[in-house]
């Protein structure tokens, strides 16, 4: 049995996908948990998970909003600045410390989480970014 540690860094359209892989887990005999910002926290347990908070909610207002229009400038800035830059760093020093508290065996880590996955690399802990594209992958 291992247990596995799920990771998302954003709101309902990061954890959703991970959903599946989690039931299909825990379906297989293994402990399943999740750690997201704080303000999905109660949205992870409703599904029936252990969930733990990592990062800060600070300047953020959750709320679901449509699709905007496709601009890769502002995308890119966006990802770089917010998931690469400040997420990463807010979620990374807690997710070490619960990795030392929790003792997973494993992290599945959605593609913008990159916190946990520097985490992962600094303890020597195995990961997974299940919907990772090759380089050559076309869009």
């Amino acid at each position: 049995m291992l247990r596995i540690l799920f990771t998302f860094a954003g709101g309902s359209g990061h954890l959703e996908p991970l959903v599946p892989l989690a039931r299909a887990t825990e379906a297989a005999g293994h402990d399943v948990a999740f750690v997201g910002r704080p303000w999905m926290i109660p949205q992870v347990e409703d599904l029936g998970f252990a969930a733990f908070a990592a990062g800060s909610d600070v300047g953020l207002t959750p709320r679901r909003l449509p699709l905007g229009a496709i601009d890769l400038e502002r995308d890119m800035r966006d990802v770089g600045e917010g998931f690469g830059r400040r997420i990463a760093r807010q979620r990374a020093a807690d997710v070490l410390a619960l990795c030392a508290a929790w003792r997973p065996d494993l992290l599945v880590c959605e593609e913008l989480d990159f916190g946990p996955m520097i985490v992962a690399e600094r303890l020597g802990l195995p990961y997974a970014r299940p919907w990772s594209r090759r380089r050559d992958d076309p869009l």
